[in-house]
């Protein structure tokens, strides 16, 4: 299974593919004016570099250099109003962190079975400083799914020291390795790669002999490499707020919880 490209994720954002509620719930963000907005903000994966720029009352989009949407925006009560080539409004809730070089977009994906699930965007002022430190990432993070029980862990991502475990309950995956962090990035080196599927391959049920709940799992095996489906070196990003992460870690920009 290929990752899914973070350019996909922003084109349906700015074209309106997908139904987007506001979403303001979780930790506070700082609050922002439209004069905070803006500028010109960026983010990256490992894969490519991503451009948004924010005028009065014009937003343009940059994939690798190339303008993959421009068009108009609004900006009341703390919503951002941006709106898609087929007369659809995409509305996020943006807050900023880290003494303003962070923009968070809060949004709701509502998928086609009814089920809602909270994301969010992350880019970084261009210019500015990102203040982050590795010991603001520490812990325990989930994103829970959208598989109709709130329950159920969909990715989950340990950091500890400069060590992480990395699993993904729909791949049936887990992955361990060491990581550096720098301006709001995690730079991770994944050395190892397990299945709780077929031994190998990782081909069978869902998320196989794992508790998508509890993330036990009877039996770990050995994933070969061919199978992985995270890069071996990967930068991403990854901000806390709180009790509450947003970053890009498992190809979705998620909103992950701090898990007790």
């Amino acid at each position: 299974m290929k990752k899914k490209n973070y350019a996909f994720l922003l084109l349906c954002l700015v074209l309106g593919s997908f139904t987007f509620i506001a979403c303001n719930e979780g930790e506070e963000l700082d609050t922002i004016t439209i004069d905070d907005l803006i500028g010109t903000w960026t983010t990256n994966s490992t894969d490519n570099n991503y451009v948004v720029v924010f005028t009065k009352d014009q937003v343009t989009f940059k994939v690798d250099g190339d303008v993959d949407y421009q068009g108009s925006y609004t900006f009341n009560n703390n919503v951002v109003s941006i709106s898609g080539e087929n007369g659809n409004e995409i509305k996020s809730v943006p807050g900023l962190l880290y003494d303003k070089s962070v923009l968070v977009l809060k949004y709701i994906y509502k998928n086609d079975n009814g089920t809602e699930e909270s994301l969010a965007f992350v880019l970084f002022k261009q210019g500015k400083t990102v203040t982050a430190t590795v010991d603001d990432i520490q812990g325990f993070w989930c994103w829970y799914s959208d598989f109709g029980d709130d329950e159920i862990i969909r990715t989950a991502i340990k950091i500890e020291n400069n060590k992480f475990e990395l699993i993904i309950t729909p791949w049936g995956q887990r992955y361990t390795g060491t990581f550096t962090y720098k301006n709001g990035f995690i730079h991770l080196n994944t050395t190892n790669g397990f299945t709780s599927r077929e031994e190998g391959t990782g081909y069978g049920d869902l998320w196989g002999r794992m508790n998508p709940k509890t993330l036990e799992c009877s039996d770990w095996r050995t994933l070969d490499k061919e199978y992985w489906t995270v890069d071996a070196v990967s930068d991403n990003p990854f901000i806390a707020n709180g009790d509450e992460a947003y970053g890009f870690v498992a190809n979705i920009p998620s909103i992950m919880k701090k898990k007790k």
